[in-house]
């Protein structure tokens, strides 16, 4: 198994099947409905972490990228 498989699988495994469908929409959802999402958890304060990895997704499509076919075949 590769790193990004494994990646995938734990980040599964934490948020569980159905958040990480619902973390798929997100990531393949257009520039603003994510933008909105960052937006809510941004004002809602507590989430410095997760808006730092959502950052660092956004910035690097590559990244960006992986996620969304990993996630797909994980949950496939």
């Amino acid at each position: 198994m590769d790193n990004y498989q494994d990646a995938v699988r734990r980040t599964t495994q934490v948020l569980g099947e159905p958040a990480a469908r619902e973390f798929l929409i997100l990531l393949e959802s257009n520039d603003a409905v994510r933008a909105d999402a960052f937006r809510q958890l941004y004002e809602r304060g507590g989430n410095d972490s997760l808006l730092d990895a959502l950052h660092d997704l956004e910035v690097d499509p590559t990244m960006h990228g992986w996620l969304v076919e990993h996630l797909k075949l994980e949950l496939a």
